[in-house]
């Protein structure tokens, strides 16, 4: 770990450029500019390596005041659902830009149907599929070679403007992605609403949005009941089943049990401050 110096700050006027192990016990009489160094390196005055200052900070300092978890006040369900529309809507315009790439490289079949299938349905089919639809048997392999030839940039090119450079979105692409086999490119707001993910919004490493947890839950709840209600009126609704729903509520206990951990070592943290002033 190599600690190069930049730009003065408080009582750190200069600092010879040192390599220290990655980790240091930094001791020092008071006033001596423990805490000066530590608040240079944090603001970037002080460069470890060549990792540079940017948002979110890859370099953090915690002490006695930040180290006290902290909830970022209450939430309403309402909230929750206007985020997600928000970001339907903006991941839907993207998607809508590209889907005709797909449909364009299957023109060079002839083929009418296939041609005005949805895009969304046209990444969804199968051999049989496509056979169904009048796609001679010889040249399924082929259509199918062209979406699959083509969905992965169409994919891409969405991702990089929903994303933006934005850590939360790509922890939500990233998500999206590994709980369904479905591309991004052939998603419907069902799909969407049905695999976003149950999240903490985390604000900080010790400030997070409990009560966001819970208010997701409570929607998931009541609009699984409105989904059960309207399949047992015949409606072609998907719903999750008593298990699944218990299996999101595990979910939601496991991320406590492990945040509990986390604010427990905070507060041990906080009375080994205290005893050391």
């Amino acid at each position: 770990m190599k600690l190069t110096f930049h730009t003065a700050y408080k009582s750190v006027k200069a600092l010879p450029e040192i390599t220290l192990p990655d980790f240091v016990v930094l001791t020092g009489v008071n006033g001596s500019g423990k805490t000066h160094l530590l608040e240079a390196i944090d603001n970037g005055s002080i460069q470890i390596d060549d990792i540079a200052i940017t948002q979110p900070k890859p370099i953090r300092l915690f002490n006695w005041a930040n180290l006290i978890p902290q909830d970022s006040g209450t939430f309403a369900p309402s909230q929750f659902g206007q985020e997600r529309f928000s970001l339907w809507n903006e991941l839907a315009q993207y998607i809508g830009e590209y889907r005709p790439q797909i449909v364009e490289v299957l023109r060079q079949f002839g083929n009418s149907k296939l041609i005005n299938t949805p895009a969304h349905k046209l990444v969804r089919m199968t051999e049989e599929d496509f056979v169904a639809v009048g796609i001679d048997p010889v040249q399924v392999r082929e259509v199918l070679q062209s979406i699959q030839n083509v969905v992965p940039l169409a994919t891409q090119n969405v991702v990089s403007r929903f994303q933006q450079s934005d850590p939360n979105r790509q922890r939500l692409i990233k998500h999206l992605q590994e709980t369904t086999s479905i591309p991004l490119i052939g998603f419907e707001e069902d799909d969407f609403f049905q695999y976003y993910p149950m999240s903490w919004a985390p604000v900080d490493m010790f400030q997070q949005s409990f009560s966001r947890l819970f208010a997701q839950y409570q929607k998931l709840w009541l609009d699984n009941q409105l989904k059960e209600f309207w399949n047992s009126k015949g409606e072609n609704v998907v719903f999750l089943l008593n298990e699944e729903l218990r299996q999101f509520k595990s979910e939601v206990q496991q991320v406590l049990m492990a945040e509990d951990k986390v604010l427990r070592k905070a507060f041990d943290s906080q009375e080994i401050f205290s005893v050391d002033g």
